[in-house]
């Protein structure tokens, strides 16, 4: 098997069943410790601009393309998700579309009408 992240075309870790080798079953796994770095660099620093956390992973893509830095989100709960979002520091909540600001975090008002034009209109 192999596990990949969204927006990167390599595969982060492989594995499999390793049946006879040193036990009757088994399985093992492998993690890319280089590709976890290249795959997680362009979301290492906040100051790097505006943080929109998703649960949208369609529109997470539209966004990444513009060159916003989004981070899917670990909850799959909206409201677990916003609170995930107060604690990164991320401005903004991408769902079903559409953003939510994170009212704990600042955000210029023209920061917000450019990431909603990016997605249609959807603020």
């Amino acid at each position: 098997f192999r596990a990949y992240t969204l927006d990167f075309g390599q595969p982060l870790l492989g594995g499999g069943r390793y049946d006879g080798a040193l036990l009757p079953h088994a399985a093992g796994f492998s993690i890319g410790l280089e590709r976890l770095m290249q795959a997680t660099r362009a979301q290492a620093s906040p100051e790097d601009g505006v943080l929109v956390l998703s649960l949208d992973d369609a529109a997470a893509r539209t966004l990444r393309a513009a060159g916003v830095r989004v981070l899917r989100a670990l909850a799959t709960d909206p409201s677990q998700a916003g609170a995930e979002a107060e604690l990164l520091g991320a401005a903004f909540l991408l769902r079903d579309g559409g953003l939510q600001r994170v009212p704990a975090v600042a955000v210029l008002e023209d920061e917000s009408a450019r990431l909603g034009a990016l997605l249609g209109g959807a603020r």
